[in-house]
């Protein structure tokens, strides 16, 4: 139930929607994306430790897994941009981080100049930073 709030809370200051209203991007998997990006990077690398071992993750199908889960957030991402480009989108009176993002893309005249890749990086640094941590700091302050 935390980590529900919490990734709503989440989804609402990245995206604009909540996660439970996201519905569309639920269509995608968003919720089980997030799980596996998680157990994914959570878990034990080789690689990590003996670098030359590296190759084993290909064949233990890790590497794929995770390419694959990074091509779904990539795709989704897409998505919420073009949703966020668009002209005929109704306007929140707040600006969510895509639009503070985007807006930002578009200054070409500002000290930070971001690519399309900086933007979907951002978005993912914060979902793959903000659903777990925030959820057990949730959890530690109860018990």
């Amino acid at each position: 139930m935390l980590g529900l709030y919490a990734n709503d809370v989440l989804c609402r200051t990245a995206i604009g929607k909540g996660f439970s209203e996201g519905g569309d991007y639920d269509r995608h998997g968003f919720h089980k994306m997030l799980e596996e990006f998680q157990e994914l990077l959570a878990g034990f690398s080789i690689g990590d430790f003996f670098p030359s071992m590296e190759f084993i993750h290909s064949l233990t199908g890790m590497k794929s897994r995770l390419q694959h889960t990074f091509r779904r957030f990539d795709q989704l991402f897409d998505k919420i941009i073009k949703e966020h480009l668009n002209l005929e989108r109704e306007k929140e009176k707040h600006k969510d981080l895509v639009d503070v993002l985007l807006d930002t893309q578009k200054n070409k005249e500002g000290e930070i100049s971001l690519t399309m890749d900086n933007v979907k990086a951002i978005m993912l640094d914060l979902f793959a930073a903000g659903t777990d941590t925030t959820f057990i700091t949730l959890d530690w302050g109860m018990t």
